[in-house]
């Protein structure tokens, strides 16, 4: 109660004064100790570039050797989200902007993605994945796809470093985010299929279910199916989808 009391006081006193920014970090909401602590405690350990190199080590209040000095603008859910960091390098400060895709305590959970000013890292050297459609799977880099499959016949640029990327000959759509795959969709007159199961968009739900060991029937509802992947079945679409996200 006291802390609210404190923010609407601040608060009317930037309306009055005029001179204070309202995102000024001292007091936002965004930027306070409880909430800096738990996500750089999130971050710690190393993460790895797509080729499998180690790239920035989150440890003790630095990375890569480099004092951390504030950690704010955060933005979205629990374990994906996005924030600004301020580094000293050098002796100079950088703000970094940083996103994440299911981020946990530690490397033991698949699909964990951390994206730097634009660069894609994850928590393993070598790619963790279940299923995969096509020989794509989920978290792969938007540049081994086109080494795959070639250039894609439509592009939907959707802002804030999202795409889409339609292969219309093949009934195949792929949600990009930060430059990997999060999102794989084939669609009933194309001849892609699931590289586990060989069940492709014309496989009825039911089989879905039998396949995935699925507890109900998969319909308009996502159904996980291990290691934070989980399967939507569109029927009104005629389409079958392996995605990152339940919602």
């Amino acid at each position: 109660m006291k802390k609210m009391f404190m923010r609407i006081v601040l608060l009317i006193s930037v309306i009055v004064l005029g001179g204070v920014s309202i995102t000024n970090q001292s007091f936002a909401y965004p930027g306070e100790m409880y909430y800096i602590m738990h996500e750089l405690n999130r971050m710690q350990g190393t993460w790895y570039d797509t080729n499998g190199k180690e790239a920035y080590v989150f440890s003790n209040g630095y990375v890569n050797g480099n004092k951390i000095t504030n950690l704010y603008d955060l933005a979205g859910g629990s374990s994906d989200f996005g924030c600004k960091l301020d580094v000293i390098v050098g002796g100079i400060s950088e703000t970094w902007k940083l996103s994440f895709t299911n981020l946990r305590n530690g490397p033991a959970e698949y699909h964990q993605y951390m994206d730097i000013n634009g660069a894609s890292y994850r928590r393993t050297p070598a790619e963790r994945y279940f299923e995969s459609v096509g020989g794509i799977y989920l978290g792969m880099p938007i540049e081994q796809v086109k080494a795959l499959y070639g250039q894609p016949t439509i592009t939907k640029d959707n802002g804030h470093g999202m795409c889409d990327l339609g292969y219309a000959n093949l009934g195949m759509e792929l949600d990009i985010r930060n430059n990997i795959v999060t999102q794989i969709t084939i669609y009933s007159y194309g001849d892609r299929a699931f590289d586990r199961t060989g069940l492709t968009a014309k496989s009825s739900p039911s089989e879905f279910a039998r396949a995935y060991g699925m507890s109900r029937t998969p319909g308009q509802f996502a159904s996980k199916i291990g290691n934070n992947e989980y399967i939507w079945i569109r029927s009104n679409y005629q389409s079958a989808t392996l995605s990152l996200y339940w919602n």
